[in-house]
This record gives C-alpha cells, sequence and structure tokens, in this order.
C-alpha cells in the first residue's frame, strides 16, 4: 500500500466564507438561507457535519459561492474524517472537487485517497482505469474528476474522447437527478480540463500558483526543525523540482548558508516531505522551484518572491508557446527580457545571463535594430556584474554601445549603461577607464 494521510488543511487553506450584507452571493438567497449557510460555516469550524444543512442550499442556488465552497469543504472534510475508508473517501474527494476545483489541498487529498486504494496516483494509467470504473456504475461525477487527472497526466486520444462523450452526456441533463448533479456542476466550473485547452500566462493562473506557493510554506513550516544551529540569522535556498502529481525531485541546496548543519536540516525537512501539492492546471509537466528558509523572516518564500516565481513560470509559459510557433518568435524578446529581469530579482544571474542572451540573439536577427537590443545587453551585463564576471560584464557593455553607436543614440539615450560600465570598471580594479565613463555620465542631461 501507499498509505498517504489525507491532509486536514483543507479547512485551513480555503479558510472559511460568511455571508454579509448582499455582496457574494446571487440575488434570489432569502436571508433565512444566509442565517443557515453562516450556521453550516460555524458547524464546520466545530469539526460537526454540515453537508445536510448546506447541498439543499447549493441545489436551489448552484451560483451562491460562498456556499458552494464551504460544501466543498464539508465533503472534504467527511473524507478526511472517514479516510479508513477508501471507496467513500474517493466519493467524498470527488463531490469537494466537482463543487470547486482550485482547493490544492483537494487535490492532494484526492491522491492520498488513490494511493490508499492500493492505486499509484502518479500514472495516468490509474485514473483512466478509476474513471472508466465510474462509467461503468453510471458515477458520471467521479468520471468526471478521474479523466480530468487522466488527461492532465497525459493520457492519450482515447482518453479524451471518452471524456468529450461523458461531457456531452452530462451536458444534456436538463435537470439532474442524485448524484448525477455533482457532474453538471462540476461542468458549469467552465474550468475542467479535457487536454485542448491553452492556459495563458495571466493573473488567474498567477493566482492559483501563489496559492500553491502559500500551501507549500505551510507544509514546511509544519515540519521544519533547524536543531542548534546558533542565534546568528541565516538563509539557505533549497532547489528541487515539482511534478504534476506533486512529487518533489533533484532535491539540492543551491545556496548555502554557510553552516553545515542548518542547510542538513532544510534538506532533511523537504526530503521528508517529498511530496507537495499536485501543480495547478496549466502548469508545465516539471516547474523548477528554489525555497529559501529563513528563520528571521519566517520559512518559506515570502509574499514578493511568491509572486515573482508565479510571474516567471505564467512567462515561461508563454516563452513555451512561442517557441512552438515559428511565425511569432518576433514576439519573444519581450517576455525573455522579464523572464531575465525577473530571474535578476530572484538572485538566479546564470538563469538571467540565458535570458537575455536568447533576447540579444532573436533581436539581432531582426530586420530593425530596436532598443529593446540595448535593454537586453544591459540586463545581461548585469547579471554577469551581479554574478562577479565583469571582464565579461564589460564587454557586453561595450556591445551594447556599440549598438547605439549604429542607431545614432546619444550619451542621454544609454546613462544606464555608461553608469554600470563605470561600477563595473572600478570594480575591476580599472578606476582611471571607470573615471572616464563617470565623467561622460557628468556631461549628459537626464
Amino acid at each position: 500500500m501507499f498509505n498517504r494521510r489525507l491532509s486536514n488543511s483543507a479547512l485551513l487553506f480555503l479558510s472559511l466564507w460568511f455571508s454579509a450584507g448582499t455582496a457574494g452571493f446571487c440575488s434570489e438567497v432569502t436571508a433565512a438561507e444566509r442565517e443557515l449557510q453562516n450556521k453550516a460555516a460555524s458547524v464546520i469550524l466545530k469539526g460537526l457535519p454540515s453537508i445536510p444543512i448546506l447541498l439543499p442550499i447549493v441545489k436551489k442556488h448552484p451560483d451562491y459561492a460562498i456556499a458552494r465552497k464551504n460544501l466543498s469543504i464539508a465533503y472534504m472534510n467527511a473524507a478526511i474524517a472517514l479516510q479508513d475508508k477508501p471507496t467513500i473517501v474517493l466519493e467524498y474527494c470527488w463531490k469537494s472537487l466537482c463543487l470547486v476545483a482550485d482547493n490544492p489541498y483537494g487535490k492532494g487529498n484526492l491522491m492520498a485517497a488513490v494511493s490508499n486504494a492500493d492505486e499509484d496516483p502518479d500514472v495516468p494509467e490509474t485514473h483512466l482505469k478509476l474513471a472508466r470504473q465510474c462509467m461503468k456504475r453510471k458515477c458520471l461525477y467521479g468520471a468526471f474528476i478521474e479523466y480530468q487527472e487522466a488527461i492532465w497526466m497525459g493520457a492519450g486520444a482515447s482518453a479524451k474522447a471518452e471524456f468529450a462523450d461523458l461531457l456531452k452526456t452530462v451536458q444534456e441533463l436538463k435537470e439532474p437527478q442524485g448524484d448525477d448533479w455533482f457532474a453538471w456542476m462540476a461542468l458549469s466550473r467552465d474550468e475542467y480540463y479535457d487536454g485542448s485547452k491553452e492556459v495563458s500566462a495571466n493573473s488567474i493562473y498567477m493566482a492559483k500558483f501563489e496559492g500553491f506557493m502559500a500551501a507549500l510554506q505551510s507544509q514546511v513550516k509544519a515540519i521544519w526543525k533547524t536543531g542548534s544551529v546558533g542565534s546568528v540569522p541565516r538563509e539557505a535556498m533549497l532547489s528541487f523540482d515539482v511534478a504534476r502529481t506533486g512529487l518533489i525531485s533533484n532535491l539540492k541546496v543551491s545556496k548555502s548558508s554557510g553552516n553545515a548543519a542548518y542547510d542538513t536540516s532544510c534538506v532533511r525537512c523537504m526530503q521528508e516531505l517529498g511530496r507537495t501539492l499536485p501543480l495547478p492546471a496549466g502548469s508545465p509537466a516539471i516547474v523548477n522551484i528554489e525555497f529559501s528558509f529563513s528563520p528571521g523572516s519566517g520559512s518559506g518564500i515570502a509574499e514578493e518572491r511568491q509572486n515573482r516565481e508565479a510571474r516567471l513560470l505564467a512567462v515561461r509559459m508563454r516563452i513555451q508557446k512561442l517557441e512552438s510557433e515559428p511565425s511569432n518568435r518576433r514576439y519573444l524578446p519581450s517576455p525573455l527580457l522579464e523572464e531575465g529581469e525577473l530571474e535578476k530579482q530572484l538572485g538566479r544571474y546564470q538563469r538571467g545571463i540565458e535570458s537575455y542572451s536568447k533576447a540579444i540573439e532573436v533581436l539581432l536577427a531582426a530586420p530593425v535594430t530596436s532598443r529593446a537590443l540595448l535593454d537586453a545587453y544591459y540586463g545581461k551585463a548585469d547579471c554577469e556584474h551581479l554574478a562577479g564576471d565583469l571582464k565579461a560584464s564589460a564587454a557586453t557593455l561595450s556591445q551594447a554601445e556599440s549598438v547605439a553607436s549604429s542607431m545614432n543614440n546619444d550619451d542621454a539615450s544609454i546613462r544606464s549603461i555608461l553608469e554600470l560600465h563605470g561600477k563595473v570598471l572600478f570594480k575591476d580594479n580599472q578606476p582611471a577607464e571607470a573615471e572616464k565613463y563617470y565623467q561622460r555620465v557628468r556631461t549628459v542631461k537626464r
């Protein structure tokens, strides 16, 4: 058996949604129904069953978002309470995910439930088998969720065709009866994944990835033990890959804290975790994450860093899409420049150099030399400078000045390049040469 435990954090992640005034629900909900919804939320906080209270309300008002989210939490909490009964747990997980798809703890608990049913949750064949079993017993909601998981993990054309048939069946349910209602609710989310949708690099995906990172941070905080490493403020960076299923691999220390015991405590923490939540829909097959361990500011990734990591993944998805379409390569420089800047902000200078170098390659091939080429040279030179390769940085800056000269740009338009060049030369023990650049900077107008 795989024997994974379901996470009690499902309740903590989604928190609870209380109705107040007229915000957050459809206009047809009565005051009495709002009161019942709030009562159910209080019942959930006490760890008591609330499905009988919420289910009639959500069936009557499917667009009552607050009640729908709390009903999803209620089903997941019921699954947690009954996790020694794998079949029932699976059904409750399916129902929860049919109501709300973007709860990463829900996906993690589904994987745990599948493993506790003596199946491998990390391969598409498992979920395709479960989907087909559900279809045989006319459990449409279970089939809906499992087909999505199978396709998300890379199941082939036959799985997509079967899911298309299921979607057609659910769409034809004018008045869904019994548990078919959950499949109908899943379809109404308009968030299902059938293998044909392209999730764009937008704020929706970023928000979901930020939620994923926040959940990962909470998991790390719960198990990380620093031991006796002294009171000196420290920070270690760990790099690792996360698969779509949440499996963690290729773990390594990318930036040492300077204390071997401290670094070891971070590595052991991630080894003990082993698996985090499944990646949000639309993620690449493998996502590389650099995670900061710093007890002074709280372990994990700070909010600003989370936002940058989320933006970076979204930008990478856009780059991958553009690279797959040769006719759109001309649009690559902008996301490549953004990727380079984000890598630089995250302290990953070599990766920043690679992004800026790709942008330079594309821009040099363009029929017209643009200002973006200077930006790419500057970004690359700055990353080289921050990485300590001063010779390479100076050479890149000289290339930038040559390009600027061919574009008939005056010193004022490349002021930042001149300033950086002077700084690099000064650090490289060439003060006389650096002063020449500083003099040019002083004589130009801002």
